[in-house]
């Protein structure tokens, strides 16, 4: 005989449940982000639904309600969540569900969610429901300028590297992948041209401080290129989305620190639900492609600037490149949060001892430039 499933209740949190439900939220997440989630996201939510699997608070839902730019209502699920123990049962389905009623009944006429764009356990949630990814030019064409820093505030969409802004209605039509890859490569140009300028002025001439938007420009080409090159061999079908809110954090690191990290954007199938777990041996080799020209341009300047001298002109361009593909590496070979959308968790979780072998070098790489060898 098969034992028969405790009972799902969903209903509100109740006093003195709070502290339950942090922890169920804690154990739903990696490590790395578990400590960017504050106790007060639970205790001041507007409503925090839990679904209940006989007398345990199994997952939960945190929601809250905005007035939107020109008018109308809008409704956003702020996190959704189940505990390890309780995956399989249906429990985000339901806490959805129940929502969208809750929701619907306080007069929302628009709906919003941020989801990291390969979680797609979260993403077919929405997609199931009737939202979309809402591209940044949607967003201007439905919220205005600067309406849609409303929605970025109120939907907590300001520092999210890789996180796209769903909403429902949905997008009614496609937008432009060419057109979104082309303002990409010219934000991160235009950030390193202002991290080079705030760092050293315009000392070293004027090719002097075009150096580093050049090999910017150079690696963001050959990473995205290479990156569709894998995966139309595979017979995968994806397109360029930007990230639209991770230029907000490299402007102000080269605006306070002169520094610049590169908001590469990645590619995703055209399409909103879709299953990241059947594809992760192509997206690894996807990413896999991604990462090698920052990887080679690495170590290849690490081993040339050791056994010749340069000077002038030629030492600033190898120099300004050296720096510009250490950041992209670092970048793209983290694979925890708040890097996960990054090229390392793609390859980590295809073959984590190829990771650990990238990894390994580059790490002994950096360990001989520290001590000077």
């Amino acid at each position: 005989m098969t034992e028969q499933q405790p009972p799902i209740e969903i209903r509100k949190m109740q006093d003195g449940e709070a502290k339950t439900v942090l922890s169920v939220m804690r154990r739903a997440f990696p490590l790395f982000m578990q400590v960017f989630i504050p106790k007060a996201m639970v205790t001041s939510a507007e409503l925090v639904l839990v679904a209940c699997v006989g007398e345990e608070i199994k997952a939960g839902i945190i929601m809250k309600t905005f007035d939107l730019p020109g008018g109308g209502k809008g409704g956003v699920v702020d996190w959704i969540f189940t505990d390890p123990s309780g995956r399989g049962l249906g429990l985000g389905s339901k806490l959805m569900d129940a929502a969208m009623d809750w929701f619907e009944a306080g007069g929302c006429d628009q709906f919003f969610a941020i989801v990291e764009g390969f979680n797609t356990n979260s993403s077919n949630l929405f997609a199931r429901r009737g939202f979309s990814i809402l591209s940044f030019r949607e967003q201007i064409q439905r919220f205005g300028f600067p309406g849609f820093l409303k929605v970025w505030l109120k939907t907590m969409h300001f520092f999210d590297l890789g996180h796209f802004l769903w909403g429902k209605p949905a997008q009614k039509s496609a937008d432009s992948a060419a057109t979104q890859l082309g303002w990409a490569l010219l934000l991160n140009v235009a950030i390193a041209l202002l991290a080079r300028l705030r760092a050293s002025g315009l000392s070293g001439g004027w090719m002097g401080w075009l150096w580093l938007p050049l090999w910017v420009l150079i690696l963001l080409i050959f990473r995205t290129g290479l990156m569709m090159i894998s995966a139309r061999k595979q017979g995968l079908a994806l397109r360029f989305r930007l990230w639209e809110t991770g230029y907000f954090i490299s402007l102000l690191v080269s605006i306070i620190y002169g520094a610049f990290i590169p908001i590469p954007g990645s590619l995703y199938p055209d399409q909103n639900e879709w299953r990241y777990y059947k594809l992760k041996p192509q997206f690894g080799k996807v990413g896999l492609a991604g990462i090698l020209p920052a990887y080679v341009v690495t170590l290849a300047l690490f081993t040339v600037g050791r056994l010749l001298d340069f000077s002038g002109g030629l030492d600033a361009f190898l120099a300004a490149g050296f720096s510009s593909a250490f950041v992209f590496t670092v970048m793209d070979l983290v694979p925890f949060f708040p890097l996960v959308s990054y090229n390392g968790r793609r390859i980590w979780d295809w073959k984590p001892w190829v990771w650990g072998l990238l990894a390994g070098v580059f790490v002994m790489m950096t360990v001989l430039m520290i001590v000077g060898v």
